[in-house]
């Protein structure tokens, strides 16, 4: 092999090589002659920072402190959650619900507003980032502080302002409104009230930290900050910024600055020519060696994109990696033409014809289940209910018998489901209480048709019990899941939690031990057909009960995606 041959990677390297190290001279020169300005600008930059984060969390607390006063107000009603009738009370209750419902919806700032009377009633709404035991943790905080203070135990639960308090595991911000009948309190997390200047703050090196009046570090602003506050502040430079008449202050430390030496002009002159010779001999190098032969490669796969199988790679290089890779190619086409493509449009079929069959063994199931509903409903001589469960019904099939469809817009499987919710009410009166959440942007996301309804279905055969209330609780998302954009579906109940072999099997199609779970295989069976990945269902226990069903949708099918890049016109050509 000639020495034109030779690899143009061990040439790329060794420019790059040399590259590398005249940069660092040239930075470490740089450095020297830049130290104080840096420094200077360091200690602008800071000041400035410490300054905008505290405005920013001031106005964070300053909207909470308004939407406080604003409960605070409804005096009339805070005091009748300390009367003796329980009616009144619960009037209260509601109008006070609403008013703090609306309050934390507008307002992303606060965790929780809360309303305590000197009964166990209290109202509060909280964000979904506080968990249900953190809200029962305040609740009963609050309802202890106002115990004691019926008691006369303990001086009133009003604060001066906002103060640190430990609830549970976790740290708050919390402010107070206090009197005999009534206690009305805002509460919110260190990591919500840090969260925009964390954001804002990744990858700076500095170590921020919210310190109270009495110089208590309540918490550091980078998450895995592990450094001591007394070991930075022995070890760097020291800024202070207090957030307005909140009690609270910033302090920012980062490394001190070393004195820099001074460098010598002209050898960065030098430096910098003999940069600009190597960058200019690395630039017509690499567009003669890589440039030219990556845009024909491109350009030959554009031609085999659009159904033209016959075209090859016709530069010729003379460097021996993108020669061998040319070779490759062109041979790797002519292995690819003289494949039998029938062979792809069979497969196409026999996943159809399995797809199909499976759709077919969930709805046969749906309408046994109708049937047998009826018929218990007319023993009980139920005509009016025989009568709207039947008319329900007949929108059921309509849906059902949609001719073709595999697939169906989000928002006709939720209406579906309300009709099967409302089907089901007048079997089990009273048993479930459900709530569908509703995205209007993703209303015409395609779904696979009745895979929802299964799953409710499910909850009426195993879980739903006379007497008992069970609460279902279905939640629709747009997520990034394996690098891709998929329709996440929550389906929670607080019921029983599923069998522990259910939840450990993590896509294995499998019978279980009682030859239950033949549904769950089909729609795996089903996901797994419709968009070529596995995983897309799960089963979840959570910690504080009930069970949670995660499927993951993709946005279009195997075949959807075919049709998309042009598959089967790429056969056509071919």
């Amino acid at each position: 092999m000639g020495t034109s041959e030779k690899s143009f990677v061990y040439r790329i390297m060794a420019v790059m090589g040399g590259l590398i190290f005249l940069t660092v001279i040239v930075l470490e020169t740089v450095w020297l002659y830049a130290g104080k300005v840096l420094e200077e600008n360091t200690d602008k930059e800071i000041r400035h920072l410490l300054k905008v984060y505290a405005d920013s969390l001031e106005n964070s607390l300053y909207q909470t402190d308004i939407n406080l006063l604003t409960i605070a107000q409804e005096q009339s009603f805070l005091e009748e959650l300390s009367n003796p009738k329980a009616e009144k009370r619960y009037y209260a209750s509601i109008h006070l619900l609403d008013l703090i419902q609306r309050l934390c919806s507008n307002n992303k700032g606060v965790d929780m507003l809360l309303a305590s009377g000197n009964y166990d009633d209290s109202v509060s709404d909280a964000n979904k980032s506080l968990s249900l035991t953190q809200r029962d943790e305040i609740i009963a905080f609050m309802k202890e502080k106002r115990a004691e203070r019926k008691l006369g135990e303990k001086v009133p639960t009003g604060t001066k302002g906002w103060v640190f308090q430990r609830v549970g595991d976790t740290d708050y911000l919390m402010r107070t409104y206090d009197t005999l009948d009534y206690s009305v309190s805002a509460w919110v997390t260190l990591e919500n009230l840090v969260e925009a200047v964390r954001k804002m703050e990744e990858g700076s090196g500095r170590h921020i930290f919210l310190i109270s009046e009495e110089e208590n570090v309540l918490g550091a602003i980078l998450e895995g900050d592990e450094i001591q506050y007394t070991e930075i502040l022995e070890n760097g430079r020291v800024w202070r910024q207090s957030v307005s008449e909140r009690q609270l202050s910033l302090v920012c430390v980062s490394e001190k600055t070393e004195e820099k030496m001074q460098a010598i002009p002209f050898m960065i002159m030098i430096i910098i020519f003999i940069l600009l010779g190597l960058l200019i001999w690395l630039y017509l190098y690499v567009k003669r060696e890589i440039v030219m032969p990556v845009g024909e490669l491109i350009r030959t796969i554009t031609y085999i994109r659009l159904g033209d199988y016959r075209h090859r790679i016709g530069m010729t290089c003379i460097n021996r990696e993108f020669k061998a890779l040319n070779e490759t190619f062109n041979s790797m086409m002519d292995t690819i033409v003289k494949l039998k493509i029938s062979e792809y449009e069979k497969q196409l079929q026999l996943q159809e014809v399995e797809l199909k069959y499976f759709q077919m063994q969930i709805r046969p199931h749906f309408f046994l289940n109708a049937m047998a509903t009826i018929h218990s409903m007319s023993f009980e001589n139920r005509s009016r209910d025989i009568r709207s469960f039947i008319e329900i019904l007949s929108k059921n099939i309509r849906y059902m018998f949609k001719a073709g469809l595999h697939t169906v817009p989000l928002k006709s499987e939720i209406e579906h489901l309300e009709h099967y919710f409302k089907m089901q009410e007048l079997l089990y009166p009273g048993c479930v209480f459900y709530f569908l959440e509703k995205n209007e942007d993703l209303e015409e996301w395609q779904i696979p048709q009745m895979i929802l309804h299964t799953f409710i279905e499910n909850k009426y055969k195993h879980t739903v019990k006379p007497g008992q209330l069970l609460s279902v609780y279905v939640r629709t998302d747009k997520i990034e899941w394996k690098e891709r954009e998929v329709l996440e579906i929550r389906i929670e109940d607080d019921g029983l939690p599923f069998p522990d072999d259910m939840v450990e099997d993590r896509g294995e199609n499998r019978l279980r031990e009682d030859g239950s779970g033949a549904g769950i295989i089909n729609i795996r069976r089903t996901l797994e057909i419709m968009y070529g990945v596995n995983g897309l269902l799960e089963f979840e226990n959570p910690e504080e009960g009930g069970s949670r069903i995660i499927l993951r949708i993709p946005e279009h099918t195997v075949l959807q995606e075919g049709k998309h890049e042009g598959i089967h016109e790429s056969i056509g050509g071919g």
